[in-house]
């Protein structure tokens, strides 16, 4: 497996597409005030992408998002990703990997939830009333 930086918004976009739910703060940070500060790096395996780290640098300590199989995580994580302090966004099937190169006093689950509007449902109506 290798590791690559990534700076394609297209790529990057199609991967985080394949669980967008999960990635919808990720998808975030493709606009351009934000991109700034992100390193975008993907373990690969053949012409597959196994795994992606986003490295946020606009909080301190930086944030760390993870995406994908876990064995692309720890590859990730044993090779170009080397943040000394992280917040972390991951998912269970990561923590193993993790738990190589981070220690930890708890881990705090994220409740996300997202809206699906169902076929048909009627779109919101807007008025404007001028002053």
């Amino acid at each position: 497996m290798i590791t690559r930086l990534l700076t394609d918004k297209a790529e990057i976009q199609a991967y985080l597409e394949t669980d967008r739910d999960y990635a919808a703060y990720a998808l975030g940070d493709l606009d351009e005030v934000f991109f700034e500060k992100c390193t975008w790096r993907i373990a690969e395996e053949g012409e597959a992408i196994r795994a992606l780290a986003l490295e946020y640098i606009g909080f301190a300590p930086p944030i760390l998002f993870l995406m994908g199989a876990g064995d692309g995580v720890a590859a990730l994580l044993a090779g170009p990703v080397q943040l000394e302090r992280t917040f972390v966004t991951a998912r269970e099937e990561h923590l193993s990997a993790l738990s190589q190169f981070y220690r930890w006093d708890k881990v705090e689950h994220m409740w996300r939830m997202v809206l699906h509007k169902p076929k048909g449902f009627p779109k919101p109506v807007r008025s404007f009333t001028p002053c």
